[in-house]
């Protein structure tokens, strides 16, 4: 989502992105870093990339207050 590469050894957190199983770092501050865990999983990212998108889009045409955030499920950290 934010453009940046990391290597593999820079992850801390495991999570979800909708239906897409994720790894994350920099999960203290802003952009979280984020890639899907494996090759195979990729098309479910974009999936839910675009399902959140269309989303934010919408409460953003309903309520032009609304603060857009992704929704990300933090579900444990990586074990060295």
């Amino acid at each position: 989502m934010n453009g940046m590469r990391c290597r593999k050894s820079d992850y801390t957190h495991k999570g979800w992105f909708g239906i897409c199983p994720v790894y994350l770092y920099n999960t203290d501050k802003d952009p979280i870093g984020i890639a899907p865990r494996w090759e195979c999983v990729v098309p479910l990212f974009v999936v839910s990339e675009w399902f959140q998108g269309a989303s934010i889009w919408l409460c953003t045409l309903a309520n032009p207050m609304y603060v857009p955030y992704w929704k990300i499920k933090v579900t444990g950290e990586l074990n060295d």
